[in-house]
């Protein structure tokens, strides 16, 4: 998984100063020059097909220590323009790089990233826009964006153009042979894993801390922005069974472990959801069994699942998780301030 950007305001940009300098060809400019009207425009980002042309401008002027300044999507099918839309960001000053760019049918896909975060956004004339915010880590292979999800050994995928998102894949997964996989109905993939786990409550808590990026009903895409920002998130919670173990006497503590080792040592079954979830929960057993011994997290590992601003957050995720997660949550939360002091890799 490539990273976007090390810095906000850059991009390696090596597919699309190609495609910038085939749309200025196209279109007879340069890829920067200023208007006569004072304003300097650049184009920052393009996608060429035929005679379908994208590209981002940046319009800017200072005046008086003020800088105006705005990122337009324009589209044109020969001579004829068929897309203007204002790329949504927090705010233009801070300026706005765009990694990916490609047609779909009259729809144009964007992957831009702006101050606070990575949008994937796709375009058209009929729709408007609607976007989806991503990590800084992603890649596209063919028509799914590939993009490190906030759980822990976890990637996420966005089809385009609809920007559906499928069940995740395990990192080795999506490395080697990311492909799409619907997540179906919610509360039967979560019996179904739960299941395939067995012993309760054990799998009903690694169900939840590992696996419920697999049955999370994500919302749609939004249409701005500031709606896009405004879904609520928490700290993942990926090393529960660790400060679960970290607060058991010895003789039940050498239990979990016990069976950490156990799911760990699981051979992957079946190429379906249930197999990819409980491939990644051997996977990551085998991860929080060598945390447990350890005592700690692993190096510059970080985990804020116990600070109070997450916690909060969870609390509205309801039946999300497994009711056996939620019980041992709320057991160990008197232990907060305890658990979040191991949580410095």
């Amino acid at each position: 998984m490539r990273r976007l950007c090390d810095d906000p305001r850059m991009t390696d940009g090596t597919e699309q100063d190609a495609a910038i300098a085939a749309a200025c060809a196209r279109l007879g400019v340069a890829d920067e020059w200023t208007a006569e009207d004072g304003y300097e425009h650049a184009i920052v980002g393009a996608a060429v097909e035929g005679s379908r042309v994208a590209w981002v401008e940046r319009r800017s002027r200072t005046d008086g220590g003020y800088e105006d300044i705005d990122y337009y999507l324009r589209a044109r099918v020969g001579d004829e323009r068929v897309l203007e839309w204002i790329v949504d960001t927090y705010n233009p000053y801070f300026g706005c790089d765009v990694g990916f760019m490609r047609w779909f049918g009259e729809r144009v896909a964007i992957v831009y990233r702006e101050k606070h975060d990575t949008i994937v956004a796709v375009v058209d004339r009929a729709d408007g826009a609607r976007l989806r915010e991503i990590d800084d880590r992603w890649r596209v292979a063919g028509d799914l964006v590939l993009t490190n999800s906030r759980a822990r050994g976890l990637v996420e995928v966005v089809r385009l153009p609809d920007l559906a998102r499928g069940a995740p894949l395990p990192r080795a997964v999506a490395e080697t042979s990311p492909a799409w996989f619907e997540r179906g109905d919610p509360r039967a993939l979560r019996a179904a894993i739960v299941a395939r786990l067995g012993r309760q409550p054990l799998a009903g808590v690694l169900a939840g801390a590992l696996a419920y990026r697999f049955w999370a009903d994500d919302p749609p895409p939004s249409t701005t922005y500031d709606q896009e920002r405004a879904h609520p998130w928490w700290n993942p919670p990926s090393w529960l069974p660790f400060y679960w173990h970290a607060t058991l006497p010895p003789r039940e503590a050498a239990q979990l472990l016990a069976r950490l080792d156990e799911l760990g040592g699981r051979d992957a079954v079946g190429v379906d959801v249930v197999g990819l979830a409980c491939a990644h929960v051997a996977a990551r057993c085998r991860e929080l069994a060598a945390a447990c011994r350890a005592g700690k997290l692993p190096e510059e590992t970080y985990c804020y699942f116990w600070a109070e601003w997450s916690q909060r957050a969870i609390e509205g995720a309801g039946g999300l998780f497994p009711a056996e997660f939620w019980e041992l949550v709320r057991r160990l939360r008197p232990q907060a301030a305890r658990l979040q002091a191991l949580t410095k890799g």
